[in-house]
């Protein structure tokens, strides 16, 4: 960095170092929306962007989702909540519940005031030997050791 404030070397990142990094983010978008992996559900107070990556057989980074939710439909008609559903390690499924960074309302999020609770509560209720929801003020998921017993459109009705 002092260097490159000295001008005796290019800044970080003038060189193209992530070029590669945000072409993997645009063709992960891509490949989300033309394989209709997003899906726009109904939630009290509004819309809920969710994913779906069962299958594609490789890490998408979140950036890609929220770049597709995007393309999609205008920041203000969603609610600044996502889900993100994946293949469990053990079978079934496994949710991550994250947001939209740059959505006004994100700064109001705080998932660990009783949204994971309410999660974990309608878990237990389907399998009492279900493991909790836990993360996070704006992300967290299901449990990493046993798979999700709910459909999106439950965990979607349980956001506040």
């Amino acid at each position: 960095m002092i260097e490159a404030a000295q001008g005796k070397r290019p800044w970080p990142g003038e060189r193209g170092e992530a070029e590669n990094y945000w072409q993997g983010i645009e063709r992960d978008a891509t490949l989300l929306l033309v394989q209709k992996r997003i899906k726009l559900l109904s939630a009290p107070r509004g819309i809920v962007a969710v994913g779906d990556l069962r299958d594609i057989g490789h890490y998408v980074d979140p950036k890609s989702f929220n770049q597709a939710i995007l393309s999609l439909v205008d920041l203000e008609t969603l609610r600044p909540e996502t889900l993100l559903v994946r293949e469990h390690k053990y079978g079934g499924i496994q949710y991550t519940l994250g947001c939209l960074p740059n959505h006004p309302q994100t700064r109001h999020l705080d998932y660990t005031a009783s949204t994971f609770e309410r999660l974990t509560q309608a878990e237990l209720a389907k399998d009492p030997s279900s493991e909790g929801w836990g993360g996070r003020r704006t992300v967290g998921g299901s449990g990493w050791n046993t798979p999700s017993h709910l459909t999106p459109e439950e965990a979607i009705a349980l956001l506040d």
